[in-house]
């Protein structure tokens, strides 16, 4: 089936390519990164390593290896300076295809910071993450016509215009609820299961609600220390009066600040 609704996603990442700039894809689960990546690669067959997450920095060594047919070398170190001349030779760059690059480990980061600037790399995620992506593009929901276009590809144009708005409406706009709707519909109808408007909506409202857009007000390191800083603020104006309490003050600070740094260790393992 054809790519529906991004278009101007795919004319910006092939401009993207055309410029080598490195690009990240992100957005919440199906709304459509992994089916741009497929787009890519089919138009880039030719230049295009798809990786596949999770992945150990020996089986990304192995997996380039294998692209550029070269022999594989005893020690890692020698097989990244093997791959790194290759790739130097080359006339046009090698475009990596990473799907759910937020699962890349940080040793498999560090390899691929080696190479990124003799690679194109074009990389999805379900959150915005940091490593060198000059480009990024977020995907939103389609438009409501483009849903309505994509469940009619998907059933067929003799589907009754109800069915279709439904799908698009309780879809919100994510390509994999509109995907699994249409899904579900067939096999109800093949089983039988929709006599009555009644039970069509009952297919349909069985389908989770989807947050495709997910708002961080504050963010959670800050909200622990505001806590403390609101614990001793109590204190401060009401007193102190046992011991037990100052006690206590000073076993959550020390918590507090052992969570955050925890929490800030964890976002910069992220990015």
């Amino acid at each position: 089936m054809e790519l529906i609704g991004r278009n101007f996603e795919m004319e910006k990442i092939e401009r993207y390519i055309r410029h080598e700039h490195h690009c990240l894809i992100y957005g919440i689960k199906g709304i459509g990164k992994t089916r741009l990546l497929k787009e890519i690669r089919k138009k880039y067959f030719h230049r295009t390593l798809l990786i596949q997450t999770p992945i150990t920095p020996r089986e990304l060594l192995s997996d380039i290896s294998n692209f550029l047919r070269i022999e594989h070398k005893r020690s890692r170190r020698e097989q990244m300076e093997k791959i790194l001349s290759e790739l130097r030779k080359r006339r046009e760059k090698l475009i990596f295809l990473i799907d759910d690059f937020d699962e890349i480990t940080t040793e498999t980061r560090k390899i691929l910071n080696k190479i990124l600037s003799i690679v194109i790399l074009i990389a999805t995620s379900e959150k915005d993450v940091r490593l060198n992506f000059r480009e990024k593009i977020e995907l939103v929901p389609l438009k409501w016509h483009e849903s309505k276009q994509m469940a009619m590809r998907l059933l067929g144009n003799e589907t009754r215009a109800q069915v279709i708005n439904l799908i698009a409406t309780k879809s919100e706009g994510i390509p994999g609820v509109i995907f699994q709707l249409c899904k579900d519909y067939k096999i109800a109808s093949e089983l039988g299961e929709l006599k009555s408007r009644r039970d069509l909506h009952m297919l349909m409202n069985e389908q989770k609600p989807c947050v495709w857009k997910r708002i961080n007000i504050i963010p959670l390191p800050a909200l622990v220390f505001l806590s403390y800083l609101f614990l001793v603020g109590r204190y401060l104006l009401y007193g102190i009066g046992r011991f037990e309490d100052a006690f206590l003050i000073a076993i959550f600070g020390y918590a507090t600040m052992a969570v955050a740094r925890l929490l800030w260790i964890e976002r910069n393992i992220d990015e």
